[in-house]
């Protein structure tokens, strides 16, 4: 268990550091989190502005510190189908105290394809920065272990045998991105596809002073918001991710229990990962607050060391909202 937990820190490092292949942080509510998802979804909603918070938390069956990743974002509607937004992310990884720090700003255009304005096109932009820290005396490298009769061990003493340039980054960092959906209310199938890319400019990112660059990462998203009854639906979606040679899909059905008595709708459904997770996602909506909450389940090669055990997720948005009779049609998502 030891060793396997070693291998494991020292690819995660390898990673982070610029001698592998990097990926961006990853939550299984993907859609919980619109400006995440893709800046287009900035604004899309019948409200007067949104604010939203997510908390993850993985691998605690495997390492001291798990990883942790914490988001707010804050958006809203301006006038004549401009939207603006904002977002502060946070992600700490491991036992090297690996941090990346986020902020980024939204600015997005949502025009009408047709009189009824049933076929949208929501097209955005994100712009900002972000820094990447992490401290290199917490971690143990191949060089410091010794073998012994008691099964090996590691000695802080001897050398690690890597040269550090630094151990802080900060880089500006922009993407963009195209929703279309469909808005009927009347209809029982409501369609929406969304594609974006992130690191727009190829930023810099390593801590060993080479010229290794932030790969594009590319994101296309899909879903349809089926009404089967008055007070029952279905929403399936799906998300798949690609940056350099790293691959990610996500599929998920929510289905939303409408309890007319308590003015609730209840949510529940599953979220299947590839090669990686299985979750359970349940929450519920009560007039302007969506709360959510979900566990993922290990079934990676990971699951040797984490038995199952992947990391838990919560998420909470708050819609302001005051009455209108003609309300502006929003992506089904919402």
């Amino acid at each position: 268990m030891h060793k396997k937990l070693v291998f494991i820190l020292t690819c995660s490092i390898l990673l982070l550091t610029g001698r592998g292949y990097s990926q961006d942080f990853h939550l299984s509510q993907f859609d919980a989190a619109p400006l995440n998802l893709n800046p287009s979804l900035t604004g899309l909603f019948n409200g007067n502005f949104r604010i939203h918070g997510h908390y993850r938390t993985q691998w605690q069956a495997i390492v001291n510190k798990p990883f942790q990743t914490g988001y707010i974002s804050f958006d809203m509607p301006i006038k004549k189908g401009f939207s603006f937004g904002a977002s502060i992310a946070n992600y700490n990884a491991g036992t090297g105290s690996y941090n990346e720090f986020q902020l980024m700003l939204f600015g997005a255009y949502k025009v009408a394809m047709d009189k009824k304005k049933h076929h949208n096109i929501s097209i955005g932009l994100q712009a900002g920065f972000f820094t990447k820290s992490i401290n290199f005396g917490k971690l143990s490298f191949g060089q410091q272990y010794i073998a012994n009769a008691n099964g090996g061990m590691f000695d802080p003493g001897i050398p690690n045998g890597e040269t550090f340039d630094n151990n802080f980054a900060i880089n500006f960092d922009c993407g963009v991105g195209l929703t279309y959906y469909y808005s009927n209310q009347a209809s029982r199938i409501n369609p929406f596809v969304g594609v974006s890319v992130y690191h727009l400019n190829v930023p810099k990112e390593t801590f060993y002073g080479e010229n290794n660059k932030l790969p594009l990462r590319y994101v296309a998203n899909a879903g349809i918001r089926i009404g089967i009854t008055e007070t029952f639906s279905l929403m399936p979606k799906v998300m798949y991710e690609h940056q350099q040679k790293a691959n990610e899909i996500v599929a998920s059905i929510m289905c939303q229990f409408y309890l007319k008595n308590a003015d609730l709708i209840l949510l529940a459904g599953p979220t299947f990962r590839s090669k990686d997770a299985f979750a359970i996602d349940l929450g519920a909506k009560w007039r302007g607050l969506e709360f959510r909450l979900s566990y993922d389940v290990n079934f990676s090669t990971l699951n040797v060391s984490t038995s199952g055990r992947g990391g838990t997720e919560v998420s909470l948005t708050y819609i302001f909202k005051k009455l209108n009779p003609n309300p502006i049609p929003s992506c089904p998502r919402l």
